[in-house]
């Protein structure tokens, strides 16, 4: 828990705080494949539909839901 947490802070200030998946129109300042952007794309989809943020870590989406955050901080258990 305290690894995930620490690279989910390191990404994101390494973002400013931004979320840069939730943002489609930033995708194409990324030097992404074709492949990872097809990837980016579907998993904010789940996201969505997941309805945002998953607050829970023993659900499957929960680690990956905290890079489509744009107010993310870390979680203290």
């Amino acid at each position: 828990m305290q690894g995930a947490t620490t690279l989910l802070t390191c990404f994101h200030y390494a973002h400013q705080g931004y979320a840069p998946f939730s943002n489609p129109e930033l995708e194409h300042m990324q030097q992404w494949t074709e492949e990872e952007k097809a990837h980016v794309r579907d998993v904010r989809l789940m996201v969505q539909q997941i309805r945002g943020c998953v607050q829970d870590p023993a659900q499957e989406f929960f680690w990956i839901s905290q890079l489509y955050r744009p107010d993310w901080r870390p979680v203290v258990f």
